[in-house]
């Protein structure tokens, strides 16, 4: 993930490229950079809990993929509560699950 931009220390790091490069230039493009990605902010987990199903799946807000099952009837303190998913690195919030509608078929979920 991406993090924001220490303009003081990009300018330091790149003073010894002052010679080649007009360095009012490149402190106004500096300051007027965005960052590429927001802070990795929890998401809530997005639980399928179809009645047809045995199983309860706890997903990934951004991947999508399969956090971590529990058989219909099993408690719910036998689940395995990441803190970040392991695929995505996504930070997963519990304490608000968000119910999980798969996309119908033929249309990507983006």
């Amino acid at each position: 993930m991406a993090r924001a931009i220490d303009a003081d220390r990009l300018l330091k790091m790149m003073s010894h490229w002052k010679p080649y490069m007009d360095m009012d230039k490149v402190r106004k493009a500096v300051q007027n950079m965005p960052t590429l990605t927001p802070p990795n902010e929890p998401l809530p987990v997005l639980v399928n809990d179809e009645p047809d199903r045995e199983y309860i799946d706890y997903i990934c807000p951004r991947c999508k993929n399969t956090i971590s099952q529990r058989r219909r009837g099993q408690r719910m303190e036998t689940v395995y509560k990441c803190k970040f998913h392991d695929n995505c690195g996504q930070r997963v919030d519990w304490s608000n699950p968000q119910p999980y509608r798969r996309p119908p078929e033929g249309e990507e979920d983006t």
